[in-house]
């Protein structure tokens, strides 16, 4: 009786298929071929040997399967434990960031007769707000942010020119802006910008930020 060479073929790529894995879904077709024609002649023997390659074939399939499986979750955990990395890193240089913040910067208005040297002067197109501050901290402040609120909207000086401020320095500041933009006067936040770590950073902590309500208008 001779041997189904298809049967003989399909076990051998079905081995290869543990291997070189897509070759194992071949191996497990061609065994499944050859094993319907085998059943179909009786003449022709290797019977087992499709078996086996149609066993070989689902194992190397689910080989196959498993290893895609197996790096997705390798890829997913990476990718998690990239971005914790980062999340942590973040919050470390945010925590750093503001301990400096808090124990080398701090600003004041300048006071005369207990009362804070900042004013006011609505007049629409020409409208202009006015301060005094002292630079309290133990950093020099590059610049100031500077922003406006009204009942309406507000006004924002991202970088204030000619704004640095050395340590214990009083800083006279003008900044003018459009009434019609913000509506009534209503306050004002200072914002330090000094350099951290080699870069320049805004103090956003409730210590370092200047902020003034209800300001007097100018006389």
């Amino acid at each position: 009786m001779a041997t189904s060479k298809l049967a003989i073929a399909s076990l051998i790529i079905s081995i290869m298929g543990i291997i070189f894995l897509p070759l194992a879904l071949v191996g497990l077709i061609l065994g499944i071929i050859a094993l319907v024609s085998i059943s179909k002649n009786s003449s022709i023997g290797g019977k087992g040997l499709a078996i086996a390659a149609i066993v070989v074939g689902v194992l190397g399939i689910l080989l196959f399967l498993f290893a895609l499986l197996f790096s997705f979750m390798v890829l997913n955990l990476g990718r998690t434990y990239v971005d914790q990395t980062e999340h942590s890193v973040t919050e470390k240089s945010k925590r750093d960031i503001d301990l400096k913040c808090s124990l080398d910067v701090m600003m004041k208005f300048v006071e005369i007769a207990g009362k804070p040297q900042i004013c006011v002067h609505e007049s629409g197109e020409n409208s202009f707000f006015k301060a005094q501050i002292q630079n309290m901290g133990s950093k020099k402040i590059s610049s100031l942010e500077i922003t406006g609120l009204g009942d309406s909207g507000i006004f924002s000086n991202k970088s204030l020119e000619n704004s640095e401020v050395g340590i214990a320095e009083v800083k006279n500041i003008e900044v003018h802006y459009s009434q019609q933009s913000i509506g009534s006067f209503k306050k004002i936040l200072i914002v330090p910008i000094v350099e951290i770590n080699g870069k320049q950073t805004p103090c956003t902590g409730a210590g370092s930020v200047l902020e003034e309500e209800n300001v007097a208008a100018c006389t």
